[in-house]
């Protein structure tokens, strides 16, 4: 019966864990974002249907990076050569980063296609493991939250391309070519992000129910005080087969411990690569657009066209301020959940006896780093923060200076494109 009672509370997981992750995952596969024929648990049939499909997924990601790179080629030799040095600069890292991240995001699910069904396997074994001892993993919030979150992208996007649409109407091609340039990839890039938030997301739910078990349980194994005083009695005596109940717990408590780090490892190095360059695309956007909301302020003679501007400013800013916390915030979810199984643990477990236990549990408390280069957590808001307003202050000393020396005082007017 127990051997029946968990293959049941395994297969509710699968069932449920496919209904959080089903739409963000048809969605990634319509944008090549996910490989067509991906099997969250176990390994597809190799057969002549299976190899058709991932034939066809391989030149749907191909179009999708080649049309994207034609795109980035046309805007960087047309329009970003007319700015001046510091603004050429970072639209050239702009679409430089831009391609890359297309090109990793798509090649990379494919690379990695094998690691959808070991997490998928691990996160329901993790769930089946806590339920043993009392825990009561579910995904419904995570479902609902993965569909709202979705469904936001999808309204934002509407709303950038509708924006570019109005400002580009008699111009077609060009209208074609910032939506292959910057709309596009940036979906792309959204959606490969949610695959680690959700992950993420995941594993500080796991953590949470470790947490949440460790407490109920220190609350059962040690009552609290009474307030009358007794003679000889021991705060923390228990009887013996509570006591091995107790050891059997704690054992399988830090062992999906130990797993949930490795699964976190595991996380950000596949995403690392992506992380960094996101970070790094998203710095040289908030550049270009926070200066491009300074030199709205200098405009004299407002018109229709410069709130279509502005609007469609806003819209960028907000998009890679959000893809920025899109990754810190799990990030540090799980560093907290993590971290507080230690002080839970000393609040029930004081003995020296069971310090090997408390050692166990008490993994190193390192920072989450993306290629050993930056540091995910909300510190990376502070620095990205303090290095904006720095090269801002660059840039409008470079236009001052480029406004005063051209005759007239009359400004170029390739600053305001």
């Amino acid at each position: 019966m127990g051997t029946e009672a968990v293959f049941h509370s395994a297969l509710v997981l699968q069932d449920e864990l496919t209904g959080a992750v089903g739409h963000l995952l048809r969605t990634c596969q319509l944008f090549g974002v996910a490989p067509w024929n991906v099997e969250l648990y176990g390994k597809p049939k190799r057969t002549r249907w299976t190899r058709a499909v991932r034939a066809l997924n391989g030149v749907y990601s191909a179009s999708i990076i080649v049309a994207v790179c034609t795109a980035n080629l046309l805007h960087h030799s047309d329009a970003s050569s007319s700015h001046f040095f510091a603004i050429r600069t970072l639209y050239l890292c702009e679409d430089v980063t831009v391609a890359v991240i297309t090109i990793l995001a798509l090649v990379g699910c494919q690379w990695l296609r094998r690691s959808y069904s070991k997490c998928a396997l691990q996160i329901v074994l993790l769930g089946t493991t806590l339920s043993r001892v009392g825990s009561v993993i579910g995904f419904e919030r995570i479902e609902v939250s993965i569909s709202k979150a979705l469904l936001g992208t999808l309204l934002y996007s509407f709303a950038i391309v509708a924006i570019d649409l109005v400002r580009y109407f008699d111009h077609l091609s060009d209208f074609v070519c910032r939506t292959l340039l910057y709309t596009v990839p940036n979906v792309i890039n959204v959606l490969a992000l949610y695959q680690y938030f959700v992950l993420l997301w995941l594993i500080a739910y796991h953590y949470r129910a470790i947490n949440g078990q460790l407490k109920t349980f220190s609350r059962a194994a040690f009552p609290p005080k009474s307030h009358h005083k007794r003679k000889h009695v021991e705060v923390f005596s228990i009887s013996p087969p509570y006591a091995n109940d107790r050891a059997n717990v704690l054992d399988i408590l830090r062992k999906a411990h130990l797993q949930l780090s490795e699964l976190t490892a595991q996380a950000n190095d596949c995403f690392g690569l992506l992380i960094l360059l996101t970070t790094v695309s998203s710095f040289a956007v908030l550049t270009l657009q926070l200066f491009g909301v300074y030199k709205a302020t200098t405009i004299q003679t407002w018109t229709y066209d410069h709130t279509t501007k502005l609007a469609y400013v806003v819209l960028w800013i907000v998009l890679h301020g959000m893809k920025v916390l899109l990754v810190l915030y799990p990030c540090r979810t799980v560093q907290e959940e993590r971290d507080r199984t230690g002080p839970i643990l000393y609040t029930f477990i004081p003995s020296a006896v069971d310090y090997s236990i408390n050692n166990a549990l008490l993994h190193e408390k390192d920072r989450f780093m993306a290629c050993g280069v930056i540091a995910l957590d909300m510190t990376l808001v502070n620095t990205m923060v303090g290095a904006l307003t720095t090269y801002l202050v660059i840039l409008i000393q470079f236009d001052s200076t480029l406004v005063q020396s051209v005759a007239g005082g009359t400004p170029n007017a390739s600053l305001h494109a």
